[in-house]
C-alpha cells in the first residue's frame, strides 16, 4: 500500500503547484516571463536527454505527445475556437492526447531505439497527419460531428472540452490508474496525472499561461516517473550483484 501511494504521491503533489502557481502567477516576476512560453519545451528537453539516456520508450513520446499538444495550443488556439481549423485541433488534442497517454500507460517497456519506437512515432505522425488532412481539406463536418453534444447528462454537458474529449478522458484516466494499480511502473501512474493535468489546460484552451504551466507540469510528472523507474530497476540489479559477489564459490 505504501508503495502504491508513493506511485501517485508526486503526480499529485505537481498537480496541486501547478493550481498554486496559476493562483500566484501575478506575482512572478517579468525577468521570468520566459518560462511562461518556453517552459513545456524546456521540461520536455530535460525529460527526452534522460529517456534517451535511459532507454525509456513510452516516457519519450509521453512527453513528444504533450510538448506537440503545447506547440499547437501555441499556434492554433490561443485566438479562440471561433475557426473551424482551430476547432479541429482542439478536438484532435482533447482526443488523441489522452488515448495516447493510456496506451503508453497500459503497454510495457521495451526501449525507445526499435520497432516498437518507430510505431510510438508512427501513430503519432498518423494523428497529426488526419488533423492536417481535416483542415487542409476543409472537412468541417468531421469536426463539427466530433464536437457535437452525444449526451445531455452533466458532466458531458458542462465545460468547453467537446463530449468525446470528455469521454476519452475518462476512459484513458480508468485504463492508466488501472495500469498503475497492476504495474510497479512509476510512469503508468505519471500517466494518469498527466492526463487529469492536461484536462485541466483542455479546458482553458485559449489561456496560454493556464496552459503552459500544466502542460509543464505533466511533462514534470513524466520526468520524475523516469528517474523513478531507472531508481526502481537499478537498486535491484545492484543487490544481485553484490548478493553474488558476496556468496560463497
Amino acid at each position: 500500500m505504501r508503495s502504491l501511494l508513493g506511485r501517485f504521491a508526486f503526480p499529485t503533489a505537481i498537480l496541486i503547484a501547478g493550481f498554486v502557481l496559476v493562483y500566484v502567477s501575478g506575482t512572478i516576476p517579468s525577468s521570468l516571463d520566459w518560462l511562461r512560453l518556453y517552459g513545456p519545451y524546456f521540461m520536455f528537453a530535460i525529460g527526452a536527454v534522460l529517456a534517451a539516456a535511459f532507454n525509456r520508450g513510452r516516457s519519450l513520446f509521453a512527453l513528444l505527445t504533450l510538448v506537440t499538444a503545447y506547440a499547437a495550443q501555441q499556434w492554433w488556439l490561443q485566438d479562440g475556437l471561433t475557426t473551424p481549423s482551430a476547432r479541429a485541433v482542439y478536438l484532435a488534442l482533447a482526443v488523441f492526447v489522452p488515448v495516447n497517454l493510456a496506451l503508453l500507460a497500459l503497454l510495457p517497456e521495451r526501449g525507445a531505439l526499435n520497432r516498437r519506437g518507430a510505431l510510438y512515432l508512427a501513430v503519432l505522425a498518423v494523428e497529426i497527419a488526419v488533423t492536417a488532412w481535416v483542415i487542409a481539406s476543409g472537412r468541417t463536418d468531421i469536426s463539427d460531428w466530433g464536437s457535437q453534444k452525444f449526451l445531455v447528462p452533466a458532466p458531458f454537458a458542462v465545460g468547453t472540452i467537446p463530449q468525446s474529449g470528455i469521454a476519452a478522458l475518462i476512459l484513458a484516466l480508468i485504463v492508466s490508474m488501472a495500469a498503475a494499480l497492476t504495474s510497479r511502473s512509476a510512469l503508468s501512474a505519471s500517466c494518469a496525472g498527466a492526463i487529469l493535468a492536461f484536462a485541466v489546460a483542455a479546458h482553458v484552451p485559449t489561456a496560454s499561461l493556464t496552459f503552459s504551466i500544466f502542460i509543464a507540469a505533466a511533462e514534470l510528472m513524466i520526468v520524475i516517473a523516469t528517474l523513478q523507474d531507472r531508481l526502481s530497476t537499478t537498486i535491484p540489479d545492484r543487490a544481485r550483484t553484490k548478493a553474488r559477489t558476496r556468496s560463497p564459490r
